[in-house]
């Protein structure tokens, strides 16, 4: 993750809240935030994210193909969505 140092005690605690989501889930959750926070300007943290930030993100996957909406088939085998961080 190339957010600031200061955003691991943030992150541990968010990861704390999802203890009742599947271990697939809480992975994959994982993994938005880290694809995310790559993606932040160099020394931003993720305290300082706004929600135009979080829109010009999924902007950029959705310009991508990287983001389905919520109903595609193809995200997976039951018709949820992946949640918008894998390839498409």
């Amino acid at each position: 993750m190339s957010a600031t140092a200061g955003d691991s005690a943030y992150v541990d605690s968010w990861q704390l809240a999802l203890h009742d989501k599947a271990d697939s889930t809480r992975r994959l959750y994982g993994e938005c935030l880290d694809n995310f926070a790559r993606e932040l300007p160099e020394g931003r943290s993720l305290l300082e994210v706004k929600r135009r930030d979080c829109q010009g993100y999924l902007a950029g996957l959705k310009a991508e193909g990287e983001l389905r909406p919520r109903s595609d088939p193809a995200g997976s085998r039951s018709g949820r969505s992946t949640g918008g961080c894998s390839a498409a």
